[in-house]
């Protein structure tokens, strides 16, 4: 697994997954909170590359993990310099 925090090795593919999908939420969440939303919804999709074997077999390849957030900005009265 290569997140942002580190590089980790997992015998099993769906633990790692499950990690990926941890982090990538976690991260999400946290750059829309910073940039202001609220009532943060975050979707995670998950899409493996298997190929096909010479012997007609599956190798896995890599899985690639989107994590998107989605808020309604902040609302707040307006600052004004004066």
């Amino acid at each position: 697994l290569h997140a942002p925090s580190g590089i980790q090795e997992f015998a099993n593919l769906e633990q790692a997954a499950e990690v990926a999908e941890r982090e990538a939420r976690a991260l999400a969440e946290a750059h829309a909170r910073d940039a202001g939303a609220v009532e943060v919804r975050v979707e995670v999709v998950r899409n493996d590359t298997v190929a096909k074997g010479k012997d007609g077999s599956k190798v896995f390849i890599e899985s690639e993990i989107v994590a998107t957030a989605l808020g309604r900005p902040r609302l707040g009265a307006a600052e004004t310099q004066g």
